[in-house]
């Protein structure tokens, strides 16, 4: 407004000065109460008006760059201030726990359910290969066979010039985090993600809770389906592991907080699964198996399938992007 004032008031004066020099140029007199002297000051008091207002004009728009200036960083250390304030709260939700652990894992537990797990998916190995009938899901060759109850399940893609530990450091990022591994489940799970126990550094105990009865192999009035499940990590001569397995009810004793009754009272279906993700260093490529075997008939073992296939997609997604990309 001070500079719009401004450019308003010099241009009157310029006007003022350009009627006064004409008048001075063509040889007209001067009003009666001005003389020549008086008519030479007022036109050097118009020119020094104009200068200082021209020297307060370039002062203001100074002035204007330096207050936008600081807007915009305001607007950017703003802007970094939320990030931050999200990010804390984000890793807050992800390091607190929803239990109160009454019965808690000891990382002797934990090795023995990982050996467990590790002899469940060498003999799945093993009967893959017995499968011939391979098929291709978005790039992942798939198997999937169902046995004894079973939903035995397979996906294997190699990710060119990639190092399985670092893709194999990236999962577990995903993992050791509730709720970017929440966002691997299909929406028709209706899945939720918390943290029940931090074990140590290679094992956590997470609790998934789905809200679709189309899980379970037999018929069951519960609401929810839970899997108490023991995330681990591990590396061995053949590569580097992810392995979710979830637990037998009375292995581990948890208050729900968020509930009113402890979860040994509320009779909760725990769905015993085991999923794995395998990382192997095929010269200068990853090649990446993704397995799991879980309680499911034919009549749900499609239900199934549509969810592995999500999280094979979703994890490919956070890993190396998305497949397709608009150009």
């Amino acid at each position: 407004v001070r500079v719009s004032d401004l450019q308003t008031q010099a241009t009157a004066l310029q006007r003022r000065l350009a009627a006064l020099e004409a008048l001075s140029d063509g040889g007209a007199s001067f009003p009666t109460d001005l003389s020549g002297h008086e008519g030479a000051a007022e036109r050097e008091t118009t020119q020094w008006k104009l200068l200082r207002i021209s020297q307060e004009k370039g002062k203001l728009q100074v002035e204007n760059a330096q207050l936008r200036k600081h807007f915009h960083r305001s607007i950017a250390l703003s802007g970094k201030l939320r990030g931050m304030l999200n990010a804390e709260h984000k890793l807050y939700l992800s390091h607190s726990s929803y239990f109160a652990v009454l019965k808690p894992l000891t990382p002797p537990d934990c090795q023995r359910e990982l050996k467990q797990s590790m002899e469940s998916i060498s003999e799945s190995y093993t009967a893959v290969e017995n499968l011939s009938r391979c098929r291709e899901i978005y790039g992942w060759d798939e198997k999937r066979s169902t046995q004894r109850a079973e939903f035995h399940n397979w996906k294997r893609k190699t990710l060119r010039f990639k190092s399985a530990r670092f893709v194999f450091g990236q999962t577990w990022e995903i993992f050791a985090n509730p709720f970017r591994t929440e966002k691997l489940f299909s929406s028709a799970m209706g899945a939720r993600c918390r943290l029940v126990q931090r074990v140590d550094d290679d094992n956590l105990l997470l609790c998934y809770d789905y809200a679709s009865s189309s899980m379970l192999a037999q018929k069951s009035e519960a609401p929810e389906v839970t899997t108490m499940a023991l995330v681990s990590r591990v590396s061995t001569s053949t590569g580097h592991f992810i392995v979710t397995r979830g637990l037998s009810q009375g292995s581990v004793e948890v208050q729900d907080l968020l509930g009113s009754k402890p979860v040994a009272e509320t009779r909760p279906v725990w769905l015993k699964t085991l999923t794995w993700i395998h990382f192997e260093q095929v010269g200068k490529d990853c090649e990446v198996t993704i397995g799991g075997v879980i309680p499911a008939l034919r009549s749900n073992s499609y239900f199934w399938l549509v969810g592995c296939v999500q999280v094979a997609l979703r994890w490919e997604t956070m890993v190396s992007g998305p497949r397709f990309k608009l150009s």
